[in-house]
């Protein structure tokens, strides 16, 4: 098998969405403003602005402009201009607004990045909140276009939310590369790892680069260097550099993994949710685990969609012409509000379907096609429950109650309930006692003289906490029974917390390809990952991917079915021990770790369910 990593365009390790239609222009009516034509057409369900500025083939800036009252997102039956595209050629000006990036604005006015730095050479280092811009007409409809692979100084991932086609076609030296409007010599020899020279040399007729020619670009025989974007995300600036990464052809005969993936990255900036980034973290995972798949010999045709929050947001790429339909495996979506619409389409079209986030699958006992990675809260409460009293039924167990009107997920009032009734099923004593203000003494007054003490702070929330595990911490500086059972979001503040004991479905047991996977990942991103106790969400994202991939890739669909229940061997943070929720359910994963934190030692693994 040939080692090569295939995308459905020419981005390796990038973003691609996919998001086509037509436009039967003439029969929409058109009217006349000053001297400019207009569409007037009536939006359509579950249609947005990008869709309908794909389906004139103009910008969403252009829409926007000429339509004022349009302020949130299009309504059914809402009545709009649409300019009437004249290929014009005149340059437009654009002011740079607040967490705009260069991707964005290439973006919105369906142009690309390199079109956009040709005319303004200073946005190649990096673009102000104020700046102006001149920019380019919007590429025409049907012209395919190559991405930029400026990459520089990569700090966090950044999505390129074009639709991007692969249209170079390999010869015995050279392919062959459709100029689109803003292309340089200069940057299609950075975009193809050649020079100027070569370039003029393999075209001696060529007098000046024209929008829709067709050029040759020298390369060798048998390998094609690709320059892939690299996932970046900055708020006010895109900081670009270049990668390089050579890949041969896949053979058509040649066996390729087709993956789909949701995710949330919010592109046209809408959304200033903070934990998109989280979202941004797993996708760097996934990608490094093509990395490993393209040195296995994996070849992997890769789908990503930016799909917001909304159900709607997904319908446009569940029809026929989505390449959704076509894929082995989907991962995603993020949001339980999405997951019916993802699962019913998985069902109908028998594609598995890995839900990495949610804990609320509706219909994970009735479509075999779902692998729902976190399991709900209630089962996670129930079964660190069962592993606290085996592990602590000797111990002098005190559960301390504290407000928890400011926890936002109600997790510890969860846990504590579950606790209760298994230590009282199980007929392990246990006190009670309200805590206020961070005072412990209603606590000491619980102490066993003869027994270790354990307590339980019954709230997720860290800053909740704090107050009494800084008095415990000193306690426990004098009294080494004394230990504390928590939470994985509880980040202890060694030499000052006591003893730490949590239930976690994360740990990370091999430390050796930790490192390996960290310096992979600083190679690529130019920044490492800040350590957590709790869990890391590039290691998920990576986790995931590699595992089913690598399962595909050996086994099949039906092998991995059969294995799920299996332990991975390779894993680095989830180790996976998935459930089959009936005949005609789907896999829950029901892995849960009892931890110990330690100041000297760090986390150590006490039990792991089987």
């Amino acid at each position: 098998m040939k080692h090569s990593i295939r995308f459905s365009s020419t981005l390796l390790l990038a973003f691609l969405l996919f998001f086509s239609a037509t436009a039967q222009q003439e029969d929409y009516p058109v009217i006349q403003e000053n001297g400019q034509r207009y569409y007037l057409y009536t939006v359509k369900p579950q249609e947005g602005l990008f869709g309908v500025a794909r389906k004139f083939n103009v910008s969403q800036a252009d829409i926007l402009s000429c339509n004022p009252s349009i302020t949130d997102a299009l309504q059914i039956g809402q009545q709009i201009k649409i300019p009437i595209n004249e290929q014009s050629t005149e340059l437009r000006k654009h002011v740079v607004t607040k967490k705009q990036t260069l991707y964005s604005i290439a973006y919105l006015y369906g142009t690309t990045i390199d079109a956009i730095v040709a005319l303004n050479p200073q946005a190649e280092k990096g673009i102000r909140d104020g700046e102006t811009l001149l920019i380019p007409p919007a590429i025409p409809k049907g012209i395919e276009v190559h991405p930029s692979p400026l990459i520089k100084q990569p700090q966090s991932p950044i999505v390129k939310k074009d639709t991007v086609k692969h249209i170079s076609k390999t010869t015995a030296k050279a392919i062959t590369h459709q100029v689109v409007a803003g292309e340089t010599l200069y940057s299609l020899s950075r975009k193809y790892n050649v020079t100027v020279d070569a370039i003029q040399a393999a075209n001696p007729s060529m007098n000046e680069l024209k929008t829709g020619s067709v050029i040759l670009i020298p390369t060798d025989e048998t390998t094609i260097a690709s320059k892939p974007e690299k996932i970046i995300k900055q708020p006010t600036k895109a900081i670009e550099k270049e990668i390089n990464i050579t890949t041969r052809p896949v053979s058509n005969k040649e066996k390729v993994i087709k993956i789909g993936i949701l995710l949330p990255f919010s592109l046209d900036g809408t959304n200033e949710d903070a934990t998109i980034d989280k979202f941004v973290d797993f996708y760097r995972g996934i990608l490094i685990a093509l990395l490993k798949a393209k040195k296995e010999g994996i070849s992997i045709e890769l789908h990503t969609y930016d799909v917001e929050k909304t159900s709607n947001a997904l319908l446009p790429l569940l029809t026929k012409e989505s390449p959704l339909w076509h894929v082995n495996f989907i991962i995603g979506p993020a949001y339980a509000g999405q997951v019916q619409t993802i699962a019913s389409f998985a069902k109908t079209h028998k594609i598995y379907t890995i839900i990495p986030f949610s804990s609320q699958v509706p219909e994970i006992a009735s479509n075999p096609y779902l692998i729902q990675f976190n399991p709900s809260l209630k089962w996670q409460c129930e079964e660190s429950a069962t592993l606290f009293a085996q592990q602590f039924k000797s111990k002098n167990i005190i559960i301390g109650n504290i407000d928890t009107t400011t926890d936002p997920t109600n997790l510890g009032v969860m846990f504590v309930s579950c606790l209760r009734q298994k230590l009282n099923q199980l007929h392990i004593p246990y006190q009670n006692t309200t805590l206020t203000g961070g005072n412990v003494q209603k606590l000491q007054a619980e102490f066993s003289r003869i027994k270790p003490n354990l307590v339980v702070l019954g709230d997720d929330n860290v800053d909740n906490v704090i107050p009494y595990l800084r008095n415990l911490g000193e306690i426990a500086r004098h009294d080494n029974s004394l230990s504390v059972y928590g939470f994985p979001d509880w980040e202890p503040e060694q030499g000052i917390f006591p003893r730490l004991y949590y239930s976690s479905l994360f740990y990370i047991s091999n430390q050796t390809q930790l490192n390996k996977y960290d310096t992979n990942y600083y190679q690529w991103f130019q920044t490492r990952v800040s350590l957590s106790n709790s869990m890391r969400y590039d290691l998920l994202g990576y986790d995931l991917a590699n595992y089913f991939i690598s399962e595909w890739a050996h086994i099949g669909a039906g092998g991995i079915i059969r294995n799920l229940p299996l332990t991975p061997s390779d894993n680095i943070q989830s180790q996976f021990h998935f459930y089959k929720i009936g005949a005609n359910g789907g896999w829950v994963n029901e892995e849960m770790n009892l931890l110990y934190y330690t100041n000297n030692q760090g986390v150590i693994r006490l039990y792991q369910t089987k």
